[in-house]
């Protein structure tokens, strides 16, 4: 897992390509679109709630392939 927001940001991207997981990101946190897009921009630790809620998205669940970011 990334430990500042530009290494989640290009974790995110690789992951989800085409997909707006900062979107996701802001709806699974409550956090605004800018809050999200602000903390990805810096060479700092995210959030608590937002880390959390980018492990839930990276993490793999029973309808996929097994590989994070594969949905069925």
């Amino acid at each position: 897992m990334a430990h500042t927001g530009r290494q989640l940001a290009l974790e995110m991207i690789q992951k989800f390509p085409g997909r707006d997981w900062i979107a996701e990101l802001a709806d699974r946190t409550s956090h605004t679109r800018d809050f999200i897009e602000w903390h990805l921009q810096e060479d700092i630790a995210v959030p608590d709630d937002v880390k959390r809620a980018a492990e839930d998205m990276l993490r793999p669940t029973v309808l996929d392939d097994g590989k994070p970011g594969n949905f069925a």
